[in-house]
């Protein structure tokens, strides 16, 4: 399907259930990497662990990393350019390189979310090559090689800013969830983490809403590639990795509720032969978006499993959650509408713009790539 032309919206009935269904379109095929690919001035270098936002129509992504086996000596490549894609020019522009100015340093595995006309950005993973040591007055904001600093980018000036350091701070981390709540944020996990925070952009504040220990099964506990999304006042949390757990890899489901902070669990762990096409299989760094509001839903997309002893195996489905129903429902796609359905993959971004979830980058092992490839699942609800 030519990019423009108006999406087919369709429904199917599957072993006697009327499931929603989709399509696939790619809207900017895959370039290979050419050393130095990641200074090109018409589309993103390939990358995972980057972040993604929408706003106004454009797509912006930002930081991320990718392991160069163009350069001599080969090397772990941490980035920190910027770039936008217009959903109605179809054009990728770099916003920022990184280095013009005050801007946040190379990382990956942080988060960012939206607040009026700006971009919030926090924590991540360091690049530890960069020089300066962690901790010194250099590179204050970290603990450990991870990053606990708050940045803003206006998305209409392209500048970013540094939040002050304000008391108390969460403790640095990596691989966390962090969703947009309401007026604000809220943050639970990340490797080696258990505690949960929200975020005022008002008062520049952060506040500790839940940090006990986790204790047998109240609690999702210390994880990280987990993802989630927020409906009204609830973060909802899917799956992720434990590094203190062997054989891991989540398909659990809990939220917690900002105004009442106390986790409650949906689902538990359970195994694809007990779950045959009624839940995920577990996974870590998939991606997670609100799809309709009313009813409340959620969709799933891609994520990987290299917990089981035989290899990883990332995934290329997509799943709904219905909220009022606690069920789960594949999405199945038209392959006769479908342009190319994306590579399985994982730590890719997903963000919604109306009715099409729109994924870039991301990492998969058969093949082993990475990606810079941006791909749109149209839906068939606004």
């Amino acid at each position: 399907m030519a990019w423009g032309a108006r999406p087919v919206l369709l429904s199917v009935w599957l072993a006697g259930v009327f499931v929603h269904a989709a399509h696939w379109t790619t809207l900017v095929e895959q370039q290979l990497q050419v050393n130095p690919f990641m200074d090109s001035a018409t589309q993103p270098s390939q990358r995972y662990s980057h972040s993604a936002v929408e706003y106004g129509g454009e797509i912006f992504i930002s930081h991320g990393y990718f392991y160069n086996r163009w350069s001599e000596p080969s090397r772990a490549t941490y980035l920190r350019d910027t770039w936008s894609y217009s959903m109605k020019s179809n054009r990728w522009t770099r916003v920022n390189n990184g280095k013009m100015g005050h801007a946040p340093n190379a990382r990956m595995s942080h988060g960012a979310v939206v607040h009026g006309a700006s971009m919030y950005l926090f924590g991540g993973e360091r690049d530890d090559s960069e020089g300066a040591l962690c901790g010194s007055a250099k590179d204050p904001f970290c603990e450990d090689s991870y990053y606990n600093d708050m940045w803003i980018l206006d998305l209409q000036t392209h500048v970013w800013s540094l939040v002050p350091n304000e008391q108390p701070l969460p403790r640095a981390r990596s691989g966390m969830v962090f969703e947009a709540l309401g007026t604000g944020m809220i943050m639970y996990g990340g490797l080696r983490r258990h505690d949960t925070w929200t975020y005022s952009p008002q008062e520049r504040k952060w506040t500790a809403i839940e940090t006990s220990e986790p204790k047998g099964t109240n609690h999702p506990g210390d994880r990280y590639g987990a993802t989630g999304a927020t409906v009204g006042r609830r973060l909802y949390v899917f799956g992720g990795n434990c590094h203190k757990c062997p054989h891991s890899c989540m398909n659990d489901l809990w939220y917690i509720d900002a105004d009442a902070p106390v986790w409650h669990s949906l689902s538990s762990c359970t195994t694809t032969s007990q779950t045959p096409n009624l839940f995920p299989i577990g996974r870590y760094y998939s991606s997670m978006a609100v799809w309709t509001s009313q009813p409340a839903r959620m969709l799933l997309h891609g994520g990987c499993d290299c917990t089981r002893g035989n290899g990883c195996q990332c995934f290329d489905d997509t799943w709904s959650y219905d909220v009022d129903t606690n069920t789960w429902s594949r999405i199945h796609t038209i392959p006769q509408l479908d342009d190319k359905v994306p590579t399985g993959r994982y730590k890719h971004s997903m963000v919604k713009w109306r009715n099409q979830f729109v994924v870039f980058g991301g990492e998969s092992y058969n093949p082993y790539m990475y990606y810079n490839t941006l791909s749109t699942l149209h839906t068939d609800t606004p």
